[in-house]
C-alpha cells in the first residue's frame, strides 16, 4: 500500500484489505490513526515523513495495528 505524508492511503492490494479485515473502499477513507493507537501512529508519521523528505526507502518499520474486527496484529513495512 501507499500513504501520503499525512497518513492517509492513496492506495491499497487484496493483501492488505485482508490483513486489516477492511474492503479497499474502506482503507481508502483511512488514516493511520483510525487502525493504530497514539505511540503507533507516531512511530508510522515518523517513518513516513524521514522517506517523504530524504528519498530514502526505510530499512523496516514495525508498529502494532487493530484490525476492522479488533485483532491486534505486529507488522513490519519495508519502504
Amino acid at each position: 500500500g501507499e500513504v501520503d505524508l499525512a497518513g492517509n492511503f492513496t492506495y491499497v492490494n487484496d493483501v492488505m484489505c485482508r490483513i486489516f479485515e477492511y474492503s479497499r473502499e474502506e482503507l481508502l477513507e483511512m488514516n493511520n490513526r483510525h487502525y493504530t493507537d497514539a505511540a503507533n501512529a507516531k512511530i508510522l508519521f515518523n517513518a513516513f515523513s524521514n522517506v517523504f523528505r530524504s528519498g530514502e526507502p526505510s530499512r523496516g518499520i514495525r508498529y502494532e495495528m487493530t484490525t476492522k474486527t479488533g485483532k491486534k496484529k505486529n507488522l513490519e513495512v519495508k519502504r
